[in-house]
């Protein structure tokens, strides 16, 4: 799968992160507060580890009308343990995500985390 670098959270070169940029749905044509993202369904949430394994890790996707926030929970995703190069997270981006996306993370991690349209078995590629 190819990956585009304005939906990707988080790449491994960033480091150890507890809390990851934040992505724009581009939903800025819908009325404010949205309603969710019915022009946008087909979206997928993959999270996965880098060099180092996880455990006792909880990812919370967090939403938000603008980039400022304030962010509030949309879904938690459960502490796992999971070895280097796993993917621990691969799940649709709920109908009622709101314009602005970001990622907290339990403890700080580095993992490569983007949304992509569907989810297949192949590896990612970054196009920067």
């Amino acid at each position: 799968m190819i990956l585009d670098k304005l939906l990707t959270f988080a790449r491994p070169e960033d480091g150890a992160i507890t809390t990851s940029k934040e992505i724009c749905l581009a939903q800025g044509d819908l009325p404010a507060p949205n309603i969710g993202m019915a022009p946008y369904e087909g979206l997928f949430l993959t999270v996965s580890t880098y060099t180092t394994p996880v455990s006792n890790l909880n990812i919370t996707l967090e939403d938000a009308e603008t980039q400022a926030g304030p962010f509030t929970p949309l879904a938690v995703y459960p502490s796992l343990t999971a070895g280097a190069g796993e993917v621990i997270v691969k799940a649709p981006i709920p109908f009622k995500a709101k314009n602005w996306l970001r990622l907290t993370f339990s403890a700080a991690s580095e993992v490569n985390a983007f949304i992509t349209h569907g989810v297949d078995k192949g590896g990612a590629v970054h196009n920067d």
